[in-house]
């Protein structure tokens, strides 16, 4: 059975008229009556009734009909998946995208396998705030974005990866630290937020989504902050807070760095009691645009290596637990 076929018993299925199909289709009419003689052989059927005014379609070949535009349809789906696959296959450069500091502090180890596996493939990696990296996934340009939620954009795909929590970090000597806190283990002990009413809040800059996060959290908790520090880079938190400078909130994603960076004599995280404090961290794209070839296999690449525990350095039993992993 050949596509050809299929199409052109579609067609004739369609004007129910071997001439006009004929013409349409720039083949015989010799040809469209074999193409209608193969299939019927071929699925020992009657597909159409010949009358003096045209070939009508039996029910067999009405069912036939149906499904063959499916076929058709995919038919046409692969060929142009094929011809887009070679064409891209010779593309070079990707571009991505992801929120600020994340690059410094994790991206890369989901950026490693990929460049280990196309070392012919020059990435261009753009570090920015979610809101400037959305208007450029927008305009094509950039590829693929490594984000937190929220999305703002409804023309934009995400592919979850896992899920963070945010913390608060205290200064090590800070009077109010807990007992036999867990030195040098990836534990994070719940503390209550309203017990530090009275402190100096270290907090990103608005503008930022962990801001909002914050700021709504603290709500939901009944807290209100009475000063505050704002600070553009999650680093700058830690250092500000390692500095006793005041008491801030950091993702977790972030703190298995910050713990080695700052040393074992600055800072302790916890969690916080009764909070809404998560958020997803996405894969997101324009949804609108057919991906190139290399950047699927970048997301398929980010997504295998989540999956396969390659980034463990980060991830607690709290985070394995609760990650959101895709399968592509």
């Amino acid at each position: 059975m050949l596509f050809n076929d299929i199409r052109y018993v579609m067609d004739v299925m369609e004007t129910q008229n071997l001439s006009r199909s004929a013409e349409r289709l720039f083949v015989t009419q010799s040809a469209l009556t074999q193409a209608v003689q193969r299939l019927e052989q071929c699925f020992n059927v009657q597909l159409f009734k010949r009358t003096r005014t045209g070939m009508l379609p039996t029910r067999s070949g009405m069912l036939f009909a149906e499904y063959a535009r499916d076929i058709l349809s995919q038919c046409d789906r692969l060929t142009k998946c094929m011809k887009e696959t070679g064409a891209e296959r010779k593309k070079t450069y990707l571009t991505v995208g992801t929120s600020k500091s994340y690059g410094k502090h994790f991206v890369s180890y989901y950026i490693k396998p990929f460049g280990d596996m196309y070392p012919e493939i020059n990435i261009e990696f753009i570090e920015d705030r979610s809101v400037n990296l959305e208007k450029m996934l927008i305009n094509n340009t950039l590829d693929v974005c490594l984000m937190p939620t929220p999305i703002e954009s409804n023309l934009l795909s995400c592919i979850p990866l896992f899920y963070e929590e945010i913390l608060v970090v205290l200064p090590r000597a800070h009077p109010r630290n807990i007992p036999n806190y867990p030195q040098g283990k990836m534990e994070f002990p719940e503390i209550d937020l309203n017990d530090f009413s009275d402190e100096t809040f270290i907090i990103p800059k608005a503008g930022y989504k962990l801001h909002e996060l914050c700021l709504n959290m603290c709500r939901m908790l009944g807290l209100r902050l009475h000063r505050i520090f704002e600070i553009e880079s999650v680093d700058t938190i830690i250092g500000f807070v390692s500095n006793n400078k005041g008491i801030g909130f950091v993702p977790d994603t972030f703190v298995k760095h910050s713990v080695w960076e700052h040393g074992v004599n600055s800072v302790n995280y916890y969690r916080i009691k009764n909070a809404n404090n998560k958020r997803a961290f996405m894969i997101v794209y324009l949804g609108s645009r057919e991906l190139p070839y290399i950047a699927q296999k970048f997301i398929q690449t980010i997504a295998i290596t989540q999956k396969q525990g390659a980034c463990m350095v980060y991830a607690d039993a709290w985070m394995l637990k609760n990650s959101s992993l895709v399968e592509i």
